[in-house]
């Protein structure tokens, strides 16, 4: 497994639990959140291509165009196996549900900040930020791994 796949699993489950950590019956963050496939593709898209890039490094533009040819199908197969939810309650716990990684599941806790949400998922590393764009909710690591762009993000739309 790629490291982008990786951190996507993992974003996606640190979304789950940043939302949760809101706490307030009043934040725009409480509901139920589904992901957002399409616009969350060309994102992931420019993530592989990135990590391509460096990965290319001495065989050059003509292996690096060869393995671009790959990505869509690779994100296909990768965004198909990624229905992933996020409930995030006003008690301030998340819980998300997909394909994780190794995990379908993933709990924890929220806390909301100027509009902005942190995500603190049980048992993992990494915390995710959550910030609303529009009707769409943008989740994306606290800490970005090297090489990775710095608008990566997993999408979700809210579903109730």
């Amino acid at each position: 497994m790629s490291t982008i796949t990786r951190r996507v699993f993992a974003l996606t489950a640190l979304l789950a639990m940043s939302l949760m950590l809101t706490g307030c019956g009043e934040s725009p963050f409480v509901g139920t959140w589904a992901m957002d496939k399409e616009a969350t593709r060309p994102i992931i898209k420019t993530a592989m291509e990135t990590q391509m890039a460096s990965e290319a490094g001495e065989q050059g533009a003509a292996a690096l165009d060869m393995m671009k040819g790959m990505i869509d199908g690779m994100l296909d197969k990768m965004l198909n196996e990624m229905d992933a939810t996020l409930a995030v309650n006003a008690d301030g716990t998340f819980k998300a549900t997909g394909k994780f990684g190794d995990k379908t599941e993933l709990t924890g806790t929220w806390t909301e900040k100027d509009g902005t949400v942190m995500f603190d998922a049980e048992g993992e590393e990494d915390d995710a930020i959550g910030t609303l764009d529009g009707d769409s909710l943008r989740f994306a690591p606290a800490t970005l791994e090297e090489g990775m762009p710095e608008n990566f993000a997993l999408i979700f739309a809210k579903s109730e």
